[in-house]
Order: structure tokens, then C-alpha cells, then sequence
């Protein structure tokens, strides 16, 4: 699924090497063999970005609602998906803007929003009566940053050392600042300018979990990290 969506993002060559920084990535090796609902969630967040992206460069209808089908079965899995609004948001005022006063893009917004909401629902009125939390404040804590964390240098270190170590494996890090700046002189690829702000959003949101107790947050860097370092092969 990544390869779909590089292939059509990228040129040739830097394709290719996105691939090969995606497969060797220590996360992609570490959620291969787990048994989590990340996976799942990556490969709807991937369908999600891939479909909004036939849906901008074909401009048909039925791509916008795969992409909005697609995002409403990722935030299933976890509802953290849920930030990929914001990427398509910023991708879509960068790339076409005019299509903003369509009705159809809010419709299907809306629609997409339906399933999460109705199971979010559910899951509280079993919090309500059974004291079940699906994880979200198991244990009396809370997934979600505060000032304290946010202040503390706990929560930078953390996140950085996360996403250097299981997602960059450390020497992909000077590589993909490397090529986060070729990325930037070539003006390109948008998803990129989308996709990095959105990931410090999230990763604030659930300050407490991205920066020590939960790192499979950190999957959602996935689609991105790759295509950010192949960028050094540009020419």
C-alpha cells in the first residue's frame, strides 16, 4: 500500500528508495510481528491518503468517497487516526483550494465521522454501566497531554528518541533532515508539508502515551518518514 502511494507522489528513482527506507524501517519489522490494531490502522491510513490523492489529481467523486469509507474504518481501529483530517485539510488548501465550496467534500466529511461516533457512543455507555475504558483511561490515567507534560523536557527527549530510534533506526535521521530539505527546495512533495505538522499535533494530543507508554502513536509517521529521506535522491 505504501508503494501505491509513493509511486504516484514521487518520481521514479525516489519512489524506489521511499520503499526501501519503508521496508527496513525498525517499526515496520516490529509491528510485522505483533498482534496490535496498528497495523490495520496504517493500512487504512495509507488507503486514506492514497485514495484523497486520486480524488485530487482525477477529481471524481467516487475516490472522495473511498477516501472518506477508508478513514472511517481507520479511526475503528484507533481513533487517533482520526489527525488525518488535519493532513488532508492542509494538503487540499495547498494543492486546490477551490474545491473548498463543494458540498460534497463536507458530506462525506460528516459521513466518514458516523461509524466512530456511534461506537465512541457505545463504548462509553460501557464505561457508564461496566467501568470498561478500551484503554483510553485504563488504569486511572489519562492517554491525553497536559501543561506538566508539556513543559517537561520528559516529553520532547521521549518523542524524539521514539521516532530516531523506531522509525529512523538512528542513521536514517541525518538522512532525512537531508532530504527534508531537498524536499523543500524542490517544493515537493505536499503530503510531506502535511503530514509532519499533523504528526506534532497528534503527538501532543496524547502527550502522555507518544512520548514513553505508548509508542505504537508513532506509527502514523510511517507514510511520511520514508518519502522524507528517499528525497535526498532527488536531482
Amino acid at each position: 500500500m505504501f508503494w501505491a502511494l509513493a509511486k504516484r507522489l514521487l518520481p521514479a528513482r525516489t519512489a524506489r528508495w521511499a520503499l526501501i527506507a519503508y521496508v527496513v524501517s525498525p517499526a515496520v519489522m516490529t509491528w510485522g510481528n505483533a498482534f496490535m490494531p496498528d497495523v490495520t490502522v496504517l493500512f487504512f491510513y495509507l488507503l486514506t491518503l492514497l485514495f484523497f490523492e486520486r480524488w485530487l489529481v482525477q477529481d471524481r467523486l467516487i475516490w472522495l468517497v473511498a477516501a472518506a469509507a477508508a478513514a472511517s474504518i481507520a479511526a475503528l481501529a484507533k481513533p487517533t487516526s482520526l489527525h488525518v483530517f488535519l493532513i488532508l485539510l492542509i494538503w487540499l488548501a495547498i494543492s486546490a483550494r477551490d474545491r473548498f465550496r463543494r458540498p460534497s467534500l463536507y458530506i462525506a466529511t460528516v459521513a466518514s465521522l458516523i461509524l466512530s461516533a456511534l461506537w465512541l457512543w457505545h463504548s462509553h455507555e460501557l464505561y457508564v454501566h461496566y467501568g470498561n475504558t478500551f484503554g483510553v483511561i485504563s488504569g486511572g490515567d489519562s492517554k491525553f497531554g497536559t501543561i506538566a507534560i508539556w513543559t517537561s523536557s520528559l516529553f520532547w527527549t521521549g518523542n524524539i528518541i521514539i521516532e530516531s530510534t523506531l522509525i529512523y533506526g538512528i542513521i536514517g535521521v541525518p538522512i532525512a533532515l537531508l532530504g527534508a530539505w531537498h524536499a523543500w527546495k524542490a517544493r515537493g512533495p505536499v503530503i510531506l508539508a502535511a503530514g509532519f505538522p499533523a504528526l506534532v499535533v497528534v503527538y501532543v494530543a496524547v502527550g502522555r502515551y507518544s512520548s514513553k507508554l505508548g509508542p505504537q502513536h508513532h506509527i502514523f509517521s510511517l507514510p511520511f518518514a520514508p518519502s522524507s529521506s528517499a528525497s535526498v535522491s532527488r536531482r
